[in-house]
């Protein structure tokens, strides 16, 4: 007899505890349930923790703030701990419909078991899908989504991602010293280096982000010093020639130094892209 499958979905949770409550009991009613629900609470809001604790059919862990980057990081390692084969990332303010996750395996792609990760489609409360994963050559695109209703991608976001425990094993862990912005890209291009990934595109998931709300410069800009520093990182880390790195380097620079001058960025983000340049080499870590 064959080993079952499982999977589990490991939900970062933060400071939305409306969202959340919405997110759990979606989980619940899924019409292929997860093995296993794990949440990772990285807040310091004693209202979402007393909640959580007092939910059943979850496993909790809470750990100090580790952004995204360590904050999901955790998430797959707590995963592969309790021995899944797949985990299904959310965020807590992602709400999937109730055949998301039953979508998402129920494809020749996932059966094969020649994937390194399959994600849901993201969209916007009106309808609008964004965010989701992007798509590989468009004749690629037509062959898959006409067939199985299932598009190759060759980089994802955090949302709606199922990560195979076998790929983590072998590209290693996201890069926790990101923190924010660019980990998720550079993680699944990673991965795609090795393995065919895809989006099932019937797999459906709502984001209930502000759109009026800048991610980036909020904070006095820490977000977009954060995605200055590790994209000239993705860079230089990335297996592009010397010219080919030294040429997006430089529109890279100039990009920020023009944001910089038009008042569109902090003046600090030039600090972070220095040292992005010179100085910023996390290494992947492996199970």
């Amino acid at each position: 007899m064959s080993k079952k499958v499982t999977i589990s979905v490991a939900v970062l949770a933060y400071s939305r505890l409306e969202t959340l409550k919405k997110l759990i009991s979606s989980l619940k009613k899924q019409t292929r349930l997860p093995d296993e629900i794990i949440v990772v609470f990285q807040g310091d809001d004693e209202k979402i923790w007393t909640w959580l604790l007092l939910q059943e059919g979850i496993t909790l862990y809470r750990q100090r703030n580790l952004g995204s980057a360590g904050g999901f990081s955790k998430c797959i390692q707590y995963s592969i701990k309790n021995n899944h084969d797949w985990t299904w990332i959310l965020d807590d303010d992602a709400i999937p419909e109730e055949s998301a996750l039953e979508e998402l395996i129920d494809n020749r792609y996932f059966k094969e078991n020649i994937l390194g990760f399959i994600s849901s489609r993201i969209i916007k409360p009106s309808g609008v899908s964004y965010m989701s994963p992007v798509p590989a050559d468009a004749n690629i695109w037509y062959n898959t989504v006409l067939d199985d209703s299932c598009v190759e991608v060759v980089r994802a976001t955090w949302l709606g991602l199922l990560v195979s425990s076998r790929a983590v094993k072998k590209i290693g862990l996201p890069l926790e010293e990101y923190f924010l912005w660019d980990e998720d890209l550079e993680y699944t291009a990673r991965i795609v280096k090795s393995f065919k990934c895809y989006c099932a595109i019937n797999s459906v998931i709502t984001h209930y982000q502000n759109d009026k709300f800048d991610p980036f410069l909020a904070g006095d800009g820490v977000k977009y010093n954060y995605w200055v520093r590790n994209r000239v990182c993705t860079i230089l880390m990335s297996d592009s020639t010397v010219l080919s790195k030294i040429l997006r380097i430089s529109k890279w620079t100039n990009r920020c130094v023009i944001k910089v001058i038009k008042k569109e960025a902090p003046v600090k983000s030039l600090l972070y892209l220095l040292v992005g340049i010179l100085f910023f080499r996390p290494k992947v870590k492996f199970i």
